[in-house]
């Protein structure tokens, strides 16, 4: 993780991913190591599981943006493109020179776009 941490900003996205999910692992492992020793009803653990792997898969994706240049890509709630380009998902392609008028592509609304949706499904 220190490793990582040292390369994190990089224009490869796999590397910034893995130091996200390595402090989330992290921090993960040590509330489990602090929390009281007690048996949770299944129902329960099940949806706080599913609850965390959707807070998790945000984070991977809002790193994804960010390493994408994709942050400025829509200004304003509305006006977002729909389509994703499957190339800027792709984790271990890096980030290609990006020009003024290339900060608005539609790819990268649509990364915008998907981020947003995955945190109202979060917030759900």
């Amino acid at each position: 993780l220190a490793l990582l941490g040292r390369a994190t900003p990089s224009p490869a996205p796999l590397v910034t991913q893995g130091n996200l999910i390595g402090g989330f692992a992290l921090v993960g492992a040590l509330a489990w190591l602090a929390a009281p020793v007690r048996r949770a009803p299944s129902a329960c653990r099940g949806a706080v599981v599913m609850a965390l792997a959707a807070i998790a898969l945000q984070s991977v994706l809002g790193a994804l943006l960010s390493v994408r240049h994709a942050v400025a890509a829509c200004p304003d709630l509305g006006g977002c493109a729909w389509s994703v380009d499957a190339a800027l998902l792709h984790p271990l392609a890096a980030t290609p020179p990006m020009l003024g008028e290339d900060i608005a592509s539609a790819g990268r609304q649509g990364l915008q776009t998907l981020h947003r949706l995955g945190g109202l499904a979060v917030l759900a």
